[in-house]
């Protein structure tokens, strides 16, 4: 196979240039760079665990043949909580439960034996954290997490509360955002560790302000 030729679909690594996706991942963050081949060998064996590995704010376009390519850390590794795209708009509602899970699947799986191949495939790392991690992946990439309901900002006018929305591949806004108070945003290549304990969680609720609905998190992702 050439260079610059498509994988087959088995083998394929993803194009992250047609759109922004947001992602929560409870796992570990890895500061360090990655061959394309090195990517690859990492990714095959993590999705094995039924984990992802996030190159946070890679834009390139990973899908052709080219083991050399350099893709640039910080690397996300760990179980998936939710995610979204830019042209979806907010994701799925979510909540501790589902935070928890993911770190419990993700402890599994990260284990000895995962530190080893990537080691071997990555060298030492610069630093490693632990944590609940909000990173984007594609083109001028904003990602938010937001706690409240979801709603139109014509909802939001009655409430109160502050309208949080993205816009899509095309810089149009979503029909519909989310109400509530932004825990936390990362642009491109940042990534942030979120604190998901109960205290935390307990603390955003009792300075909510009054929704309709119970609060709970979303995701909020966008093309600047």
């Amino acid at each position: 196979m050439t260079a610059g030729t498509p994988r087959s679909p088995e083998s394929a690594l993803p194009d992250l240039s047609v759109d922004v996706v947001t992602r929560l991942v409870a796992g570990r963050c890895y500061f360090t760079d990655l061959s394309s081949g090195n990517f690859r060998a990492v990714l095959a064996f993590a999705q094995r665990r039924g984990l992802t590995v996030v190159p946070a704010g890679c834009e390139a376009d990973l899908s052709y043949e080219d083991d050399d390519m350099l893709i640039q850390g910080p690397f996300v590794i760990g179980r998936q909580v939710v995610w979204t795209t830019a042209d979806a708009g907010p994701s799925q509602p979510f909540g501790l439960d589902d935070v928890q899970q993911a770190q419990e699947l993700s402890s599994a799986g990260l284990d000895a034996e995962f530190e080893q191949v990537f080691t071997e495939h990555s060298g030492p790392s610069s630093a490693i954290e632990e944590g609940i991690f909000l990173c984007n992946t594609g083109p001028m990439a904003t990602g938010t997490l937001v706690f409240g309901t979801a709603g139109t900002r014509e909802e939001a006018e009655l409430t109160g509360g502050e309208y949080v929305w993205g816009h899509d591949m095309e810089k149009l806004p979503h029909d519909e955002g989310v109400i509530g108070e932004v825990i936390a945003s990362v642009e491109y290549d940042e990534v942030e560790k979120v604190d998901f304990s109960a205290d935390a969680d307990q603390i955003r609720r009792e300075q909510a302000v009054p929704y309709a609905d119970e609060p709970v998190y979303f995701l909020v992702s966008q093309y600047d």
